[in-house]
């Protein structure tokens, strides 16, 4: 005999709503920095490293500014599937794949009206492993989200209250990936990052990023979502190049101190930055910004992105490909 079971149109919420895609970002960026802070692998694998962590390839403060508060850039979130959905709309500051804390803000920030956190679910929900206590959207007992207290992030709110969600998300989660210790020596970590980041199963995309496409955060669209916003559709932004300078790397030479200085000018003129919080990264070197031109010429329309790039765009392919697309 068969049993049929009627299923109804109520959304249904995960016990632990994106824990496993957490975990696999996370793992991520604590090999990301782990490797970053040795300040070795090459000029080209540092600047790499520094565009997954900060965003950019300058390297900045280091890491160090952001085991504070929630980054000045955060303190105004915009519309949510903009940030986390949608490369078109969040400007050149926020956008899907500009870095991985800006991703785990997608992944683990509370959703509308406290997604996952209802009043009405069973158990104690959590968001990336931590309770509505944790991210800010709990009572004492820290299972569900206090009536006053339903906010959220999502494509309709975007005011001061969810700054404050952010906030908690970056002290809770992000802070704590960014503060991981690996363990483990530098060719250890090159080859556990290069498989960190390889498709697997045949997906089209990395964990953190499957079965999602508009991530408003409304109804449980909690999430990140890639599109087209990077030259490997499906793929963030930030880990373009990073796998071809990870293979490549050398990490037995030592790079360059106070030997260069950090007034040293590029080229163009510009004042290259300092890669990493440690002072002991290649400063002054003489090599094209080129990741972070390509976004700055980017066309606010995404299907346009590939055609502005003819010169170094990589055709869309099968991604089980991936590794040829990076190594050539």
């Amino acid at each position: 005999m068969v049993i049929g079971v009627s299923v109804g149109l109520t959304t249904v919420t995960p016990m632990h709503h994106n824990q496993k895609e957490h975990a696999a970002l996370c793992d991520v960026l604590g090999t990301v920095v782990a490797i970053f802070e040795s300040g070795r692998g090459g000029t080209k694998l540092q600047r790499a490293l520094s565009r997954a962590i900060l965003g950019n390839e300058n390297g900045g403060t280091g890491v160090r500014a952001l085991l504070g508060t929630l980054p000045q850039e955060f303190h105004n979130p915009g519309n949510r599937h903009n940030w986390c959905g949608s490369c078109g709309h969040g400007g050149k500051d926020h956008y899907p794949g500009k870095s991985i804390p800006h991703d785990l803000l997608c992944l683990c920030t509370v959703g509308g009206d406290g997604y996952p956190f209802y009043a009405n679910s069973d158990g104690a929900p959590t968001l990336c492993g931590k309770n509505a206590k944790d991210l800010l959207c709990g009572q004492a007992e820290g299972k569900h989200c206090a009536s006053e207290a339903r906010t959220g992030w999502s494509e309709q709110k975007f005011d001061e209250k969810v700054k404050n969600h952010l906030n908690a998300t970056w002290g809770t989660v992000v802070k704590t990936c960014l503060g991981k210790k690996m363990k483990f020596d530098l060719d250890t970590a090159r080859n556990t990052l290069m498989e960190q980041l390889k498709p697997k199963d045949g997906y089209t995309s990395p964990i953190w990023a499957r079965g999602h496409t508009y991530c408003g955060g409304i109804n449980g669209d909690v999430c990140v979502s890639y599109g087209s916003c990077s030259e490997i559709p499906g793929f963030p932004q930030w880990q373009e190049g990073l796998y071809e300078a990870l293979e490549k790397a050398d990490f037995t030479q030592t790079e360059l101190t106070s030997a260069v200085s950090h007034n040293a000018s590029t080229e163009d003129g510009q004042t290259d930055g300092q890669y990493g919080p440690n002072e002991d990264y290649p400063q002054g070197t003489q090599q094209e910004n080129h990741g972070v031109q390509q976004r700055s010429k980017r066309s606010t329309n995404p299907t346009s992105h590939h055609s502005e790039q003819q010169s170094c765009s990589i055709p869309a392919q099968p991604l089980w490909l991936l590794s040829e697309l990076f190594f050539y």
